[in-house]
């Protein structure tokens, strides 16, 4: 199948909807085997298309061949309002303007559809910013916020804070919260913006401003601003607590849980667990403001709620903290209680391992981890077990972590390692949890430990965690001394599971050996079955021979590899390639593969100046000369020879 075909296959548009991505990958396809100048001549043969789809596919291909006056009228034509569901397609198509740095296509289409929220709208705003009036610009963004209030009002905020002139908005927002005391939308809104332009600002006055109608909304709103007023929040936790439960509650709890979960959730009423939630974060919050005493109550009610009396593990260590606090044993003694009809739990002593902690006294909490841990024993036939195990496990490491550092972290999860068998899922989580606690001034993941050579050798494939391990021991030794740990992993891979020689050859193109990972990436290529693993490594090796300045064994894979890279990868690789014969001797060549990258898309340069140094200066003057003379609309030939100078 041509390279046309490959990538025609995955882009086909659908009838259904516009999507961008869709659209960026037809275009592609057809310049893959079509002279872009002939397809530009097909559009200016026709009127721009009515359709949306049509229209963007119009614009993309303008914007590619560098036409930027058809474009600008290909906008103009376009001014008028999209159904919603054609929105995420604008926005796209404006992040694509905005990319290739096509500043005033970006903001004429922003102007005609304000609709539009592309991701990168601060780069275009931060572009102008560097040159143009800052009074223009702000009158720009509040002229589009008329039309998409939510999305240009935070970009307006976000401008502003970047002057320092962000108050004025700031007050009209609050103004407009104690204007509505009761709409929650207003609130969120007003927190959203202070959240935005990151900076301390005094809530308390939303506390007793701020009147949600629904108990719902007042937990909403109180548990919003938790951490940033204690006192805010205990004033409208404690409001909804006191409001009924409606009808209104219920269907607004449903329509929330539904957009969280993909999975079906059961009908259910949620009285109670608001109720339980709302108290949860008003004890949290007392305790933050200093009122342990408030808060007692409420984590002994909470306990009660359970079957068993005791707080559940996941918040046992909080109803410690408050006990030491409040002075209070109340719940201290009810886990003591327990132990007589718990001995052999592990669910009980994890609980009271962080009720513990939560008090600071360590030595009965590493006591109850420890018989945590000593009820849960290791057993790889039983997942239900490995996963209550490691659950303790992170608890325990955790909890080292916070009383004496990554140091006793680390070597509580070693310890247990090296008592398990290493090619168990669990060895797995151990090693994840190892990674998490490396830090600059502390590296325990070193090619020196033998512990996690053992681990690497019993693991028969090497995946996500033994890439992460193995990157993380060469990478903390220096380049000068990585030799023989690079002939210890090699002579793990061998005849082994080929995703060894997979993740080795990956780990070794990401610390500057390239020339020795192509056997083992050529090795894992031809061993692993069709399939995703199979794809990455053969991208790996076609990076790697790029890396080596081996030109013709790169194109070979070309075909392959275009399958997995976006519009915008394509053409920026294709110049890879190209310099990459070019530094190989291959002149020709080398201008066979730019030309290819500049029918995908002329206005991207990148790599032009690399290969002028490589001695393909005049080559490529003439090749932009010919455009100029050929093309009389597009700006690219132009800028390519200011560049060649």
């Amino acid at each position: 199948m041509s390279l046309a075909g490959q990538l025609a296959a995955q882009s086909r548009p659908s009838a259904a909807t516009i999507d961008w991505w869709e659209i960026d990958k037809a275009v592609v396809e057809r310049l893959l085997s079509e002279d872009i100048d002939a397809v530009v001549g097909s559009l200016a043969a026709a009127q721009t298309p009515r359709d949306t789809g049509g229209w963007l596919r119009c614009l993309n291909i303008l914007v590619r061949a560098g036409h930027r006056e058809q474009a600008a009228k290909a906008i103009d034509r376009r001014a008028v309002a999209f159904p919603l569901q054609e929105k995420p397609a604008l926005s796209h198509a404006a992040d694509f303007l905005i990319e290739r740095q096509e500043w005033d296509l970006a903001r004429r289409f922003l102007e005609r559809m304000p609709e539009a929220e592309p991701g990168w709208g601060y780069i275009l705003v931060g572009h102008w910013a560097k040159t143009g009036s800052h009074a223009e610009i702000d009158r720009w963004l509040a002229a589009r916020a008329k039309s998409n209030p939510e999305y240009w009002f935070r970009e307006r905020l976000r401008f502003r804070a970047e002057l320092g002139t962000e108050n004025e908005l700031l007050i009209s927002l609050a103004a407009d919260v104690r204007a509505h005391a009761c709409d929650l939308a207003r609130a969120e809104r007003y927190l959203e913006a202070v959240g935005l332009v990151g900076r301390e600002t005094d809530l308390g006055w939303m506390g007793q401003t701020c009147k949600p109608r629904l108990a719902y909304e007042s937990f909403k709103l109180g548990s919003a601003l938790a951490r940033r007023s204690p006192p805010a929040a205990i004033a409208l936790l404690e409001r909804s607590l006191a409001t009924p439960f409606t009808h209104q509650d219920q269907k607004l709890i449903d329509e929330e849980v539904r957009h969280w979960m993909a999975a079906v959730v059961p009908q259910r009423v949620w009285d109670r667990d608001l109720r339980l939630w709302a108290k949860q974060a008003l004890a949290a919050s007392y305790q933050a403001n200093g009122q342990a005493g408030k808060a007692q109550p409420l984590v002994e009610a909470l306990a009660a709620a359970n079957k068993s009396g005791l707080p559940h593990y996941s918040w046992a260590q909080f109803a410690g903290g408050v006990q030491d606090q409040s002075g209070a044993r109340v719940i201290e003694d009810r886990i003591l209680k327990a132990e007589a009809a718990n001995p052999d739990s592990s669910e009980y002593w994890l609980t009271r391992a962080k009720y513990y902690a939560g008090r600071k006294e360590n030595a009965q909490a590493i006591e109850a981890f420890e018989k945590a841990l000593a009820l849960a024993p290791f057993d790889s036939s039983n997942e239900t077990r490995m996963a209550q195990r490691h659950q303790i496990m992170r608890e325990y490491a955790h909890y080292k972590f916070t009383t004496a550092g990554n140091h006793e972290a680390v070597r509580t999860l070693q310890r247990e390692l090296a008592v398990i068998p290493l090619d168990t899922q669990y060895a797995s989580w151990l090693i994840q949890g190892m990674l998490e606690y490396e830090r600059d001034d502390f590296k325990p993941i070193h090619p020196g430990s033998e512990q996690l050579w053992s681990y690497l050798s019993a693991r028969r494939k090497w995946d996500h965690a033994e890439e992460r391990l193995l990157w993380r021991m060469v990478a903390n030794v220096p380049e000068s001394e990585r030799e023989a740990h690079w002939i210890r992993a090699v002579s793990l891979v061998g005849n082994a599971d080929p995703t060894r020689a997979k993740t080795l050859g990956w780990i070794m193109t990401r610390t500057n050996e390239s020339a020795r990972a192509i056997p083992l990436l050529k090795d894992a290529a031809s061993r692993l079955p069709e399939g995703d693993a199979k794809k990455a490594a053969t991208f790996t090796l076609f990076e790697a021979y790029c890396a080596t300045n081996n030109w013709r064994e790169s194109e070979t894979l070309w075909p392959a590899v275009i399958q997995r890279l976006s519009p915008r990868e394509i053409p920026d690789w294709l110049g890879k390639i190209s310099v990459v014969a070019a530094r190989a001797g291959a002149p020709d060549d080398a201008m066979r593969l730019w030309r290819a990258k500049a029918n995908l898309d002329r206005t991207d340069l990148r790599a032009l100046d690399e290969l002028a140094r490589l001695g393909l200066k005049e080559r490529l003057r003439a090749f932009y000369e010919q455009i100029k003379k050929s093309d009389l609309q597009t700006w690219v030939p132009d800028s390519a020879l200011k560049l060649l100078q």
